[in-house]
This record gives C-alpha cells, structure tokens and sequence, in this order.
C-alpha cells in the first residue's frame, strides 16, 4: 500500500508541477502548433522519461547534490544557454518552414525531438533539487521510504505524472476550437520564445542569487 501510495503521491505532484510553462509543455504545444502530433509525442516522451531516472536519483542521494553547489551552478547556467537558443530560433523561425520533403523531414524530425526532449529535462537544474525537497518530506510520512521499491514507485510516479498533463495538452489540440485558436503566427512564436527568455532570466536570476 505505502508503494502504491507513494507513486499516486509522486504522480499528482509531478502532474501539477508540469502545468506552468515551462520549457517541455510550451515545446509540446509549440509542435501542435505547427501541426507536428507525432513529433510532439516524440518531445513528450524524451522530455518526461528520464524524469523517472533523474527523480530516482534525487531519492537515493538526497544530500549529495546540496553538498556541492559548483556542480548545481554550471548545470544552472548551462541550462540557461540552452534555453536561450531556444527562444531565438523559435521566435526567428519561419511560419511555412518544412512543407517540402514531408516524410524525410517528420523522420528526423521525430528522433531529433525525442533528444531535444531529453537533453532540455537531463539538464534543468531545476529538476533534482525540487524532488530532494519532495523527498526529503516523503521521509516524514514513510519510514521505509529509503527502499528500492519506494524509491522507483517515487521515479515512476514522477514520470507518469509529465507524461500524463503533456499527453493532455497534444489530445486536446486535436479539438476544432483549440486548433482553432493555436494557429501558427509570428505572434504565437514570440510569446513561445518570451516564455523561453523569461525562463531563462528567471534561473540566471536564482543562481546568482544562490
């Protein structure tokens, strides 16, 4: 039961956490945008599964990150790097790009999306600190939560959560009126790319800070 438990509990707080924007559901959307269902699949899956190893992580060392804050800053600042790039080539990038040579472009496009998924979730910085806090509170309701099972049902949990609001969000673009209302413009793409620059200066922002 406490196994049960502890991956319901890890599902719904990893579900909620994955409902502000942030750099894997606005890119989930951004692909549903430009009519790319099978490539938002791709982006969903690559940037939610490794959640499950990364939280696992987070489970069995607990206070070891803390314990070495070079380490957090330079992966902070590399994950700002990146989120930079992001917001320039999707506020640059050209509304009717990609309609010749469909089939090839969609089959590099899917693996291409499922490692942009995985690098953008591997390098947030944000990500292994927030489930050693969670973690560290699951310690005061389960004494035995430092056992293998806890801790993978506690990844698991992690992962399924993401990967159930992102799968939402790419079924939901499918209804008429939110198609509708996500067409791709120029107007859309910068406020994808803002969101990617806001993000960006509000982690530059925490790790100075920190």
């Amino acid at each position: 039961m406490s196994i049960l438990l502890c991956f319901l509990l890890s599902f719904a707080i990893s579900f909620l956490g994955s409902i502000p924007p942030g750099p894997i559901n606005t890119n989930v959307i951004f692909l549903m945008v430009e009519k790319k269902q099978k490539q938002a699949w791709y982006f969903a899956f690559g940037g939610t599964f490794p959640e499950l190893f990364l939280a696992f992580f987070a489970a069995y060392i607990q206070a070891y990150i803390i314990a070495y804050p070079q380490i957090y800053k330079l992966i902070s600042y590399v994950f700002v790097i990146v989120l930079v790039i992001m917001g320039i080539v999707i506020f640059f990038k050209p509304i009717a790009s990609g309609l010749n040579n469909k089939s090839s472009a969609i089959k590099n496009g899917n693996l291409s999306n499922l490692l942009k998924g995985i690098i953008l979730i591997t390098f947030n910085p944000l990500t292994v600190p927030f489930w050693l806090g969670i973690f560290i509170f699951y310690q005061s309701i389960w004494v035995d939560f430092n056992t293998f099972p806890m801790q993978l049902s506690a990844g698991i949990g992690a992962f399924a959560g993401a990967f159930v609001l992102n799968s939402l969000l790419i079924k939901l673009g499918n209804l008429p009126f939110v198609k509708k209302a996500l067409q791709p413009s120029h107007s859309l793409n910068r406020i994808i790319a803002f969101c990617y620059f806001s993000l960006a200066l509000y982690q530059l922002y925490n790790t100075i800070k920190s």
